[in-house]
């Protein structure tokens, strides 16, 4: 791999950064004025994990040599774009800033990884921010306060399950290394 290919991985991963961190603040702000407590958290955890994935799918449909795992992460890019908007919708909060009007003090940029060795990271932050995500869309479900929030959550728990088990199966097809 050339030293320009690095370069412009760092780069991909610096702004991947920077626009979760955009996203996470346009959650929060919209949490923190439209409802309080857990139901706020819950918009916050679940904006910033949801855009999370869709960040990393963009990177891994870039650089995972697995077909499967591009796959999945084209998967996550679609189904995670549309939930966040959802969200936004939900929460009442306005569209994420522009990436040069988020200024973060200090943007950590995602390791570089190549091969299989990014596949694999990949997997596992996957089957990590899903099993997160169901917690969270679980406990929203139980005792959220805001019955809109409320119900909506408990309607995507069986889509993340579902992306959970698919991460946790193709997480073990590429540490076995039999994904193509």
């Amino acid at each position: 791999m050339t030293s320009a290919t690095i370069g412009r991985r760092r780069l991909v991963a610096l702004g991947a950064g920077v626009i979760a961190l955009a996203v996470s603040t346009a959650f929060a702000a919209s949490a923190q004025t439209s409802r309080g407590g857990a139901d706020a958290e819950f918009v916050t955890r679940a904006g910033a994990l949801g855009q999370q994935q869709v960040d990393a799918g963009k990177v891994a449909i870039q650089q995972a040599v697995s077909a499967d795992v591009r796959a999945f992460a084209d998967r996550m890019v679609k189904n995670h774009t549309t939930v966040n908007a959802e969200l936004l919708s939900l929460a009442d909060a306005p569209p994420p800033a522009a990436k040069d009007e988020a200024a973060p003090s200090t943007p950590r940029p995602a390791p570089v990884q190549a091969g299989v060795a990014f596949d694999r990271a990949y997997m596992e932050q996957a089957v990590t921010d899903h099993e997160l995500l169901v917690t969270l869309f679980e406990d929203e479900a139980a005792s959220g306060k805001d019955e809109r929030l409320k119900l909506w959550a408990g309607q995507k728990v069986a889509t993340l399950r579902e992306h959970l088990e698919m991460a946790r199966a193709l997480r073990a097809k590429v540490a076995a290394g039999s994904a193509p």
